[in-house]
């Protein structure tokens, strides 16, 4: 999810409205299970991959982890304005993105890590 919230500001509002709205339109959807189990397979088969080379921690759940990216890659943009009123800072900076980028690539490879699990 390498900025791609950032680069689709329309996706973050559309989900943040079907939240709002207890994902009344998704749940009519046909669509919206064939577009979402990709992922998870795709995630699952990484996973594997990484654990059969002995890179990854063997306990990560798929779902748990997907849900994880979507929370750093999407919380600060769905609470820009807020966070920034709050703590007098521009979240919506590039230069304060960018550094938020960094740590959550640092959060992501601690948790995934191996050794890093208790």
């Amino acid at each position: 999810m390498n900025g791609h919230f950032e680069r689709n500001g329309h996706l973050v509002s559309l989900l943040r409205t079907e939240n709002l709205m207890n994902a009344r339109y998704m749940k009519k959807s046909r669509l919206i299970q064939e577009m979402s189990s990709p992922v998870l397979s795709m995630t699952k088969r990484l996973l594997a991959r990484g654990i059969a080379e002995g890179k990854l921690a063997a306990d990560i759940d798929p779902l748990r982890l997907y849900v994880m990216i979507a929370a750093l890659s999407q919380f600060h943009l769905t609470n820009v304005h807020t966070l920034s009123s709050m703590f007098a800072s521009d979240l919506g900076g590039a230069g304060w993105r960018a550094n938020r980028r960094d740590d959550a690539r640092k959060m992501l490879a601690a948790y995934l890590g191996r050794n890093a699990r208790g």
